[in-house]
């Protein structure tokens, strides 16, 4: 699966801040790939980790909290997609 979908998120310096831009702008790209039967919110999450350079070993720091922040959110709209009938 592609997740460069993400990279127009991630190349904004504040992705990582919440602002309801960067939310907003993650949401939008989510959008593109949620509804491919392969998406997996995990391996995004790892995309992302990728993409920043987040050692495998940091899960402190400022990046790596908000990734896990993400993957979660994905989650949580792919779970509703499919308890609604809007996605496999």
């Amino acid at each position: 699966m592609d997740y460069s979908a993400f990279d127009s998120f991630l190349n904004v310096d504040t992705w990582h801040t919440g602002h309801h831009y960067d939310l907003q702008r993650f949401y939008q790209a989510l959008h593109r790939v949620i509804s491919n039967p392969e998406f997996d919110p995990e391996a995004m999450g790892q995309y992302m980790r990728h993409k920043k350079n987040v050692a495998p070993s940091d899960h402190e720091s400022a990046f790596p909290v908000h990734i896990r922040d993400l993957v979660q959110n994905a989650w949580a709209v792919k779970e509703y997609l499919k308890a609604n009938g809007s996605s496999d």
